[in-house]
């Protein structure tokens, strides 16, 4: 029986931890591997779990108090409210609070790092959350309940948690990439609200099914986690564009200055072109080469826009030397 006991809880958390494998399987095909420190992506996903783990225990009374105070009436801690609105606004807060600090940080340069960071912190919380959700289910009500959890939680937690997390991580790096101001502060206020109308709604749909027992709002839940994918899909061909637009202009004076070649700049542009290899030397690491030049084209865009940021101009330029070796 102990044997089986340590079995289960080695799958869920195997089972728990997919939204992180879909996460790193996310920045491995946008090619975002070299652009940050190896331990970036394990701390936004331990911080957006512990972030969404105590905000949801200890903030979701506080909010509830405070929607009480708002409205003047008791709100049911087993309502449609709290589930929809309470619960969520918890938990997107405690993402929030990893992610605000981190967008300030050199990393979190535009949108498809918005997404991605994004995204891995919701994946941290839906990994924690499914993880205690599967445990429990096995320790109270045996093998049936764990099962139905599994199937139940396993792909809508990382749609929902990782995709309302990835909401609010692109309008942050659309903020950043932008420049104002004002879009800078209102980028986080409707990032949070699209956070929550993913989140709440989601919570709305299963809690309304649970209450009434309509099929309808069963089906609607369903529907919508195709939806959010193909959102998701759109929001990071989206975002890939408006980088491109941004880091175009700065990569063609890099390669009217001599610094970069044809080739290298149609794959800091060319997503597809960069993966054939075929533009690379034998004896330069891919990895390294393409992180150099997204690097200096996201550089370059910030230096152009804002008019700071000199000195990591040049750092991305001494990458893209090193990257070449010793042969360039």
């Amino acid at each position: 029986m102990g044997t089986t006991s340590e079995l289960v809880w080695v799958l869920s958390a195997l089972l728990a931890a997919i939204p992180i494998a879909i996460c790193y399987g996310a920045r491995w095909w946008l090619d975002r591997g070299s652009l940050e420190p190896p331990w970036s992506f394990p701390v936004v996903m331990l911080a957006g779990g512990v972030g969404g783990v105590l905000f949801s225990l200890y903030g979701s009374p506080e909010v509830e108090r405070l929607l009480a105070h708002w409205w003047g009436l008791p709100v049911a801690s087993d309502s449609l409210l709290v589930g929809s609105v309470v619960v969520p606004a918890a938990e997107e807060l405690g993402k929030a609070i990893v992610l605000l600090p981190f967008a300030l940080t050199p990393w979190f340069r535009g949108p498809v790092d918005g997404l991605v960071y994004g995204f891995a912190a919701g994946a941290g919380f839906a990994c924690a959350e499914s993880f205690m959700y599967f445990a429990t289910a096995w320790e109270v009500a045996g093998p049936d309940a764990w099962f139905w959890e599994v199937v139940t939680r396993t792909v809508p937690a990382a749609l929902i948690h990782g995709g309302s997390g990835a909401a609010l991580g692109a309008f942050l790096g659309a903020g950043r990439f932008d420049g104002r101001p004002l879009v800078g502060f209102w980028a986080p206020v409707t990032g949070f609200v699209a956070a929550m109308l993913i989140h709440g709604g989601w919570n709305w749909l299963v809690g309304a099914a649970a209450e009434t027992g309509d099929l309808r709002f069963h089906q609607a839940a369903a529907l919508s986690l195709p939806l959010v994918f193909m959102a998701g899909v759109l929001s990071v061909r989206a975002a890939l564009r408006v980088e491109l637009r941004g880091t175009a202009p700065g990569l063609a004076l890099e390669l009217r200055a001599g610094i970069i070649n044809h080739d290298e700049l149609r794959a800091a542009l060319d997503r597809r072109f960069r993966r054939r290899g075929a533009w690379l030397r034998p004896a330069i690491r891919r990895g390294p080469m393409v992180g150099a030049l997204l690097g200096l084209g996201l550089a370059l865009h910030r230096y152009r826009q804002q008019g700071r940021g000199a000195r990591r101009v040049n750092r991305w330029r001494a990458r893209l030397v090193r990257a070449r070796g010793p042969a360039a």
